[in-house]
């Protein structure tokens, strides 16, 4: 788990760094503001990645499934930790979004079974 959470935290950082830097450029900061837009979105990115990792895998290994509920729940853990500094009303504003966002990502992610018909409408038995 640890070892997930580091590797999706360093390619978070990586991810967030260059998303930051290009939009520093793009909004005319300067080489000096775009550097340091690229380092307040690689430390962000960090911490979402890195910890929506480590709790989803965690929570693969508790529950023995991989499910949206554990997106869902790493999700929260993630908003949690993005808004740490805030009052609790903040708190469980982004455990409630990133957990909503994370579930119906998840949800709409996994592919679902597919049901074999006849030209009737009627199922096969075998």
């Amino acid at each position: 788990c640890v070892i997930k959470g580091v590797g999706d935290a360093m390619s978070g950082a990586v991810m967030g760094s260059v998303f930051g830097f290009g939009t520093g450029l793009f909004q005319k900061k300067g080489f000096k503001g775009a550097l340091h837009s690229g380092a307040s979105s690689a430390k962000t990115f960090a911490i979402l990645s890195g910890i929506h990792g480590f709790v989803t895998t965690l929570l693969i290994q508790i529950r023995g499934k991989k499910d949206a509920i554990n997106a869902g729940i790493a999700g929260c853990a993630t908003g949690i930790a993005l808004s740490a500094p805030g009052n609790p009303a903040a708190l469980l504003q982004g455990c409630a979004t990133f957990g909503v966002f994370s579930y119906f990502v998840e949800r709409m992610n996994t592919t679902q079974p597919a049901i074999a018909a006849t030209l009737t409408g009627k199922k096969k038995s075998r």
